[in-house]
């Protein structure tokens, strides 16, 4: 037998609370990932121009190109 909504309701409130519990968890996580790049981009960077390995060097300017673009969400939802 199927739940109904008499049975599972979801109360104005309760979907309020999840929608801004994501949008948190949204925030945190974009801004993490300019913390990320505050931190490590500097690293990717030199590692890019000048590393020892060249599969290291082959590798990092797509790495460091994803970290920026996903930081910059931060910029652009405002957050900064």
């Amino acid at each position: 037998m199927g739940a109904s909504a008499v049975e599972c309701p979801a109360t104005n409130c309760s979907v309020t609370c999840a929608r801004r519990k994501a949008t948190t968890m949204t925030i945190a996580l974009r801004l993490s990932l300019l913390a990320t790049v505050l931190d490590l981009g500097w690293n990717k960077a030199l590692n890019a121009a000048d590393h020892d390995d060249t599969t290291i060097r082959a590798r990092e300017p797509a790495e460091l190109a994803w970290r920026v673009k996903q930081s910059r969400r931060a910029f652009d939802l405002g957050l900064l």
